[in-house]
């Protein structure tokens, strides 16, 4: 899929990207690498979302920013969605929690998240 979708949307011109297959947490890079993380829907779908988020603050440099989005929770508890979708179901976070991770400290330190 990171194959297809690589071919698919780089045209060949200008930045070159690179695609990397995973485990989001423990990211394979080294601390304080990164000024940014973007996250689309893909910390609800982690066993250990609060490792997840700490690997997130391991690699961001002081300053760094983390932008996310992220489903709400009763949406993929549904039933109906339960079937189409595989989503663990133990140990979820709403939004108060999950934002409460990273509120009073500096990304990429040692924030103490975990």
């Amino acid at each position: 899929m990171i194959r297809v979708a690589a071919k698919r949307r780089w045209n060949g011109g200008g930045v070159v990207p690179r695609f990397l297959i995973g485990d989001a947490e423990h990211l394979p890079y080294r601390d304080a690498t990164f000024d940014a993380v973007v996250n689309f829907g893909i910390i609800h779908h982690l066993p250990d979302w609060r490792r997840g988020v700490a690997e997130v603050a391991r690699v961001l440099r002081p300053g760094g920013l983390f932008y996310f989005e992220e489903i709400y929770p009763p949406l993929y508890a549904n039933p109906l969605f339960r079937i189409m979708l595989a989503h663990p179901r133990e140990n979820r976070f709403h939004g108060p929690e999950f934002s409460g991770r990273f509120s009073g400290r500096g990304a990429g330190t040692d924030s103490g998240i975990s």
